[in-house]
């Protein structure tokens, strides 16, 4: 999930809303296409999902609506973090 955002982050660069929406539709993607090629194990289920709720929290959290919200590339630096602090990557 983490190199999906940062593929989406490097093609949205700039700061706008529905660059950051498109991050978290590929996020939502990605996670399906995952579980599917991990046989809908509750392991990998429960990982993709846990992952995917923490960027949708954080993005919520951080919009200030209007004005701003986190770009893709924070976006991305987040799931990155977070699949770290899981242990998923190193």
């Amino acid at each position: 999930m983490a190199l999906c955002a940062a593929n989406v982050a490097k093609a949205n660069e700039e700061s706008y809303y529905y660059n950051s929406i498109r991050l978290l539709d590929e996020l939502a993607r990605a996670k399906a296409e995952l579980d599917i090629a991990g046989w809908h194990l509750l392991e990998v289920s429960q990982t993709t999902a846990a992952i995917l709720m923490a960027v949708q929290v954080y993005f919520e959290e951080e919009v200030i609506p209007c004005t701003e919200w986190p770009t893709p590339p924070e976006l991305a630096g987040f799931v990155l973090n977070s699949e770290c602090e899981q242990g998923l990557i190193s």
